[in-house]
């Protein structure tokens, strides 16, 4: 057998396990990448930030302690948790309209008063 050449004996050996091989790689499912088109997700802060919430809007009817009371329209009343970990924008005291974001555990998540007309005029001023 001249040197450089596989003999017969090496051809048997390697042609089972190259066609294994090229068997194997030609039936395996090819997966398409798609392109994920949806807006990004804000990142997972954990805690009472899990989810995203509901949005209310009401009338601070009285505030204890970290609880604060919700006149909601339709006249429910909702006892939402407000602590350090809630974003807050501007100073909320009782009477106020509010616009808060809460989680399924009544957690205020943010809160923020609102702005809401008084009945009279359209620019919240009462004619006499």
């Amino acid at each position: 057998m001249r040197k450089g050449h596989a003999g017969i004996g090496t051809r048997l050996f390697w042609c089972p396990i190259v066609c294994a091989i090229t068997y194997a790689l030609c039936t395996t499912p090819v997966t398409t990448a798609k392109a994920d088109l949806s807006p990004p997700q804000p990142p997972h802060l954990g805690g009472p930030h899990e989810d995203l919430g509901q949005v209310i809007t009401g009338e601070v009817v009285r505030i204890d302690g970290e609880y604060y009371v919700v006149r909601i329209p339709g006249g429910r009343e909702l006892r939402v948790q407000v602590d350090p970990s809630t974003l807050r924008t501007g100073t909320i005291s009782q009477g106020d309209h509010i616009e808060g974001r809460m989680n399924h555990e009544h957690h205020a998540l943010s809160i923020r008063p609102v702005y809401v007309p008084r009945s009279g005029t359209e620019d919240g001023t009462v004619s006499r």
